[in-house]
């Protein structure tokens, strides 16, 4: 059936993993295609763009938190955004949803709290980088990293959380080492009393190491875990 796909076997060798995990994450870079309500266009496009049928592969896999945040999220300008949301909410509600937005309220909002015993774990997620294609006026709809996004939201959860994790879209496509200014955005949110890092976008994975900003806080940083499934086949290094 041309008009159905199915990617559940993408992750049959990892699923019992995944699932054993305490919290499965994942970051999916793109939004997704929904054909019944896009009718102008035929998928696959040749913008950056997924089947939505790739979620239920992630549900069922064992994921329990995405990420969207990134620079392809608003390759389908705002409907794209509000389609993606939709459908994880209509399907799969048990699935927390990060890095993207309808409105400015959920943006202001876009972090989520794991509780692991008694201690209170805060997770948010950025993109480094900027999008053009997207209008200043809906710039809320991704959580593009700034010092005042990030401020806003560490306000809101300082006094509740014992540990604060930023996952972040960020680094060069084929870098196999973190650059000049990813080191610089590392102690930045390290300053921010941000303790641990996890990078992702590049590829390769990058090395991990502890970071440490001017005011002497110390981050760990995971600067890339690089692709784990992805349509190129160009590189050949990750």
């Amino acid at each position: 059936n041309k008009d159905k796909y199915d990617y559940k076997h993408i992750f049959t060798h990892i699923t019992k993993k995944i699932k054993s995990a305490d919290l499965p994450i994942t970051s999916l870079e793109t939004i997704f295609y929904m054909k019944d309500d896009i009718n102008d266009l035929n998928f696959p496009l040749k913008i950056n763009n997924t089947p939505k049928e790739l979620g239920d592969a992630l549900a069922y896999a064992g994921f329990r938190l995405i990420l969207h945040a990134s620079p392809f999220s608003f390759n389908l300008k705002e409907k794209g955004i509000i389609n993606t949301l939709n459908f994880w909410e209509a399907n799969y509600p048990f699935i927390k949803i990060l890095g993207i937005s309808r409105n400015e309220q959920e943006s202001e909002n876009n972090y989520f709290i794991y509780k692991s015993g008694k201690i209170n774990i805060g997770i948010i997620n950025f993109s480094a980088f900027k999008s053009d294609k997207i209008r200043d006026e809906k710039k809320y709809m991704i959580n593009f990293l700034s010092k005042e996004n990030l401020g806003k939201i560490m306000e809101k959860i300082k006094n509740i959380t014992d540990f604060n994790i930023v996952c972040i879209n960020w680094g060069k496509k084929n870098g196999k080492f973190p650059d000049k200014k990813q080191i610089n955005i590392a102690k930045k949110l390290a300053d921010f009393g941000i303790d641990l890092i996890i990078g992702n976008y590049p590829y390769n994975v990058q090395p991990v190491s502890y970071i440490q900003s001017e005011k002497g806080n110390k981050a760990l940083v995971f600067w890339s875990l690089g692709l784990l499934i992805g349509d190129t086949d160009k590189n050949k290094n990750y």
